[in-house]
């Protein structure tokens, strides 16, 4: 299985075109190495980079402190993407949810999945979605005590969504329909109230016991900020690490790949540990991975999440929305090896109960940009799902960054998976839309997923394919064709 990222043919661009690895060195010491082996080598700003990172990239000369190397690492978020799609367990109702949202005074990247479950689960999950997107949109993330405080930052935002979707338990909707597989179960919510439980529901069409109010979804946030990404976990839904020219024994081809979450179920020794503690004689946990209370009103609710948002009521028998959260050092995460950073992946359990955590690096770095890489990742993972009848739904969102210094220069380093590098006769400088040029080495790297003007339509890489099937023999009657055309006002059209 190949690791290698995907390389897009420029030779319609550039001169004496050939193919060179996508990396100079990694960390300080192998730069210094790299510049005292090259006198002539040049590093061309790219126009994006920040005054602040180029005050962090004046590092002393001959330092090959890695620590300073990474407190100057200032990850950029070059391509976000998110995808979901439905699976077959709910009819036509997906309860996962999903955002992204760049913050436009601190150029922080917030990212999200929420997934529902049970009755009302989609209401839990678009309660928390529309919470967080409204705490981003007001500006009111406290980016300093996510900076020195990252654990208070995440339980205070988790807190506050867990908040938002209890206060949903007090307005249900009053008719709802859940679909079981293929078949759909219409509830009315009763007027009377139940002592303990409050306002109930009652199939109408299928002879089940009433249900209370009580709902929730799992939640994954992480957020890019400085250098760090800070992730915090309730539920089992994943976060996911990737990094490039990593030193880990483990890595794949110059690949890592690391998960920071850990799946909050009854199967889980840690939560049974928790909540025998915390939670004396409130539940057992069943032998096939359920947590079961023992009061005598929820004895028939059973739950296999131990955390999660919302759930007013198994609250009792320990589900709780503390979130686990880890922070990772850009550049720190590979034994102290300075690799670079590919980006960051956030997922319904969807995906990672059919792909792991290398089947999912894999796909990221063939990918040719986030938004392919997520399509793939939750297409492939419902693909192999053996039982057509029970398609979990799947999201990924998809953020591709990097972030590096070269001491003694201006440079930020950005290289998501699919930028081209070439060799070439010249170089120029690099505009909008472009990564950086290396004079000496003759070397060029184009990135367009990176800043450009608005309205703006490049087209970075083009492809065709096209596969005879069996109707016709050997005679395949599609045809495609594709062209770059002649520059007009500025822009390349593409046919």
């Amino acid at each position: 299985m190949s690791l290698a990222p995907c390389r897009n043919d420029m030779s319609s661009q550039t001169s004496a075109v050939k193919a060179k690895p996508a990396l100079p060195p990694k960390n300080i010491a192998r730069i210094q190495a790299y510049l005292k082996d090259h006198p002539d080598a040049k590093v061309v700003k790219p126009k994006h980079t920040s005054s602040e990172t180029l005050q962090a990239a004046a590092l002393p000369p001959g330092s090959t402190d890695t620590k300073v190397a990474r407190d100057a690492i200032e990850i950029s978020v070059t391509n976000i993407a998110e995808f979901s799609k439905v699976g077959t367990r709910h009819g036509d109702v997906n309860q996962d949810v999903s955002m992204f949202v760049r913050m436009p005074d601190t150029n922080a990247v917030v990212l999200a999945v929420f997934d529902g479950h049970g009755l009302l689960g989609e209401v839990a999950a678009n309660v928390a979605k529309d919470t967080l997107a409204a705490i981003c949109a007001a500006n009111e993330l406290d980016m300093v005590q996510l900076s020195e405080y990252p654990e208070t930052f995440m339980e205070s935002l988790f807190e506050t969504l867990n908040a938002k979707v209890l206060d949903a338990h007090n307005t249900p909707p009053e008719q709802y329909t859940y679909v079981s597989g293929t078949t759909p179960l219409h509830f009315e919510l009763q007027s009377e109230e139940m002592e303990g439980l409050g306002r109930m529901y009652r199939c109408t069409n299928h002879g089940l016991p009433d249900k209370p109010v009580d709902f929730g979804c799992t939640a994954v946030i992480a957020v890019v900020y400085k250098g760090k990404v800070v992730i915090g976990n309730c539920g089992d839904a994943d976060a996911m690490y990737l990094e490039q020219n990593s030193g880990h024994e483990s890595a794949r081809d110059g690949y890592y790949a690391e998960s920071f979450t850990e799946k909050h179920t009854a199967s889980n020794v840690k939560e049974q540990a928790r909540i025998e503690r915390d939670f004396p004689g409130e539940a057992f946990f069943t032998p096939d991975g359920y947590l079961a209370p023992l009061d005598g009103q929820l004895s028939q609710y059973e739950i296999q999440l131990t955390r999660s948002l919302g759930h007013r009521l198994l609250r009792r028998a320990g589900v709780v929305a503390t979130p686990d959260v880890h922070v990772i050092d850009a550049g720190d995460v590979a034994g102290g090896s300075v690799g670079v950073g590919v980006g960051v992946v956030l997922c319904s359990d969807g995906v990672t109960d059919e792909l792991g955590v290398f089947d999912v690096l894999d796909r990221v770095v063939n990918a040719c940009d986030a938004r392919d890489a997520s399509r793939t990742l939750v297409t492939e993972a419902q693909e192999f799902c053996m039982d057509e009848t029970k398609v979990d739904d799947a999201t990924a969102v998809v953020a591709l960054f990097t972030g590096d210094v070269l001491p003694d220069v201006a440079m930020e380093y950005v290289t998501p998976p699919c930028m081209n590098v070439q060799e070439a006769s010249s170089v120029s400088e690099p505009q909008a839309g472009e990564g950086a040029s290396l004079t000496h080495a003759q070397v060029v790297v184009v990135d367009t997923t990176a800043t450009e003007p608005p309205g703006s339509s490049l087209v970075r890489d083009i492809a065709e394919f096209s596969q005879v099937g069996t109707r016709h023999g050997d005679v395949n009657q599609d045809v495609s064709f594709s062209a770059r055309l002649t520059a007009v006002d500025g822009a390349q059209p593409v046919v």
